[in-house]
């Protein structure tokens, strides 16, 4: 499959949270967003929820995600320059 193949997929489970783990700094997960990847990283969410995760952010994860570009924009990883190893964790992920 090629990479615009994988993107399109991708995106099309947009928005989606995958891989919640969660740090003394909170939760943190993956997600896809229409306009690129996120990464968990430590403390993603303290500026937003300090640092809860809840279920109606589960059910409508397009308004967290949005929230988390605008709070820290450098999180979204626009998908020209994901690598290709990020684009095929995430496209496993999504397939399982």
């Amino acid at each position: 499959m090629s990479r615009s193949e994988k993107i399109n997929k991708i995106k099309s489970f947009a928005p989606k949270i995958l891989n919640i783990s969660i740090s003394e700094l909170g939760y943190e997960f993956d997600a896809i967003h229409e306009n690129g990847l996120i990464l968990g990283f430590p403390g993603m969410l303290l500026g937003i929820s300090s640092g809860n995760l809840t279920e109606n952010n589960l059910k409508n994860p397009s308004l967290l995600l949005n929230k988390l570009i605008n709070s820290v924009p450098e999180c979204l990883l626009k998908f020209s320059v994901v690598s290709d190893e990020i684009l095929d964790d995430f496209f496993n992920a999504i397939q399982n």
